[in-house]
């Protein structure tokens, strides 16, 4: 038996993304069968799945397929590996804390937040990694968190990806009070969400480099009817497990001392 076994649908697969690597105006299913010396029936099967999966994505007019947001996001965690390490060791004791919280832990990559990891108060004492989850902005805090410690480019670029009108101002109303709120995030260094937003509370916190730019957020949620000391505890384990993050992160120190 042979030491190793290739499944010829992954080579495939691979094989396109490869084709499509450094295309600027990508291509469409039958330049890349030409390219691969495959069926055009195969090749659009494979195609639309690696689509599905965010590795491909797709222009049209005419139809041409490029590389999708998940080779970047695979690129990003696996730069990130680190801080993620100490991200999911930090949740799992902040989360044997506060158990009846859920906890979140976000990354901005192009103006887009990813959730990279979530401890359910359902499921206490499990990290739970998923996989291309978007966290829309307006409706939820942590990207305006993101947004609030931005440069100017980033800034820039996240109204143009999502412009105030009308994402924004159906949820804010006016761009005053939109700004006022992101003022209020950069005053009290982390960000509180009221019952008009969702009838969740949330608190999320930055996570900071050494240099003050915001590697990552944690963030944790509870129902508004919750007792008023809980929220408060979360606010508290929340910020603090950002600071004792972002400590340990500039220190190099890979061990959470319980």
């Amino acid at each position: 038996m042979a030491k190793t076994q290739s499944i010829q649908s992954v080579q495939r697969a691979i094989a396109i993304l490869y084709a499509v690597a450094g295309i600027e105006d990508g291509r469409s299913v039958a330049q890349i069968a030409a390219a691969l010396d495959i069926k055009s029936n195969t090749c659009h099967k494979l195609v639309l799945t690696l689509e599905s999966e965010g590795l491909l994505v797709r222009r049209n007019k005419p139809l041409r397929f490029m590389l999708g947001q998940g080779i970047r996001e695979l690129n990003c965690l696996e730069e990130d590996r680190h801080l993620l390490s100490l991200a999911a060791k930090w949740m799992t004791r902040a989360h044997a804390r506060i158990s009846s919280a859920n906890l979140v832990f976000l990354e901005w990559e192009q103006a887009i937040t990813y959730q990279r990891l979530r401890c359910n108060a359902k499921a206490p004492g499990r990290v739970i990694r998923p996989r291309n989850l978007v966290i829309e902005p307006y409706c939820h805090i942590s990207p305006l968190v993101f947004l609030a410690n931005a440069d100017e480019q980033e800034a820039f670029l996240f109204d143009q990806t999502y412009p105030f009108e009308p994402l924004g101002k159906s949820i804010w109303g006016s761009r005053r009070r939109f700004d006022s709120y992101l003022a209020s995030i950069r005053r009290d260094g982390y960000a509180v969400s009221g019952p008009e937003l969702s009838h969740w509370f949330r608190v999320v916190a930055p996570i900071f480099s050494p240099g003050h730019e915001v590697l990552a957020v944690i963030g944790g949620y509870v129902l508004h009817t919750t007792s008023q000391a809980l929220q408060s505890r979360l606010v508290k384990i929340v910020t603090s497990t950002a600071c004792q993050l972002a400590e340990q992160y500039a220190s190099g120190e890979s061990t959470v001392v319980a």
